[in-house]
């Protein structure tokens, strides 16, 4: 994004030398959650969370909508990429935590360690 890398599940995905069968369950976590994110977050970051869209903001358009659990069923699924991507590099599960601070820092400490290379 404007030339800098973002720590994202594709770079995540695309950067790193997985084993295959891990890629391939990585990748099928991947297209689940970008459904969610192109479907009903990006309209809604877009619009109003990042560029207070005139007409929108005027009008009070609706923009979206979660279907009903959809919000937990992303989490799940985050929550499972997680952790395939902790037990291979790490060992075991990664819980996420909404008090967490720092994961991200955490987690590229992490595959450092592990020799893998993160620019």
């Amino acid at each position: 994004q404007n030339g800098s890398k973002n720590l994202s599940l594709g770079y995540v995905l695309d950067h790193v030398n997985w084993k295959q069968d891990v890629k391939d369950q990585l990748q099928v976590l991947k297209a689940n959650l970008d459904k969610l994110l192109q479907k009903q977050i990006l309209p809604a970051r877009r619009k109003i969370l990042c560029h207070n869209d005139f007409d929108i903001t005027l009008n009070n358009k609706t923009l979206g909508k979660f279907d009903k659990d959809a919000d937990k069923e992303y989490f799940e699924k985050l929550q499972e990429f997680v952790n395939i991507i902790h037990r291979e590099v790490v060992g075991g599960p990664y819980p996420l935590n909404d008090l967490a601070k720092s994961d991200a820092d955490v987690f590229v400490s992490c595959l450092k360690e592990a020799c893998i290379s993160v620019e």
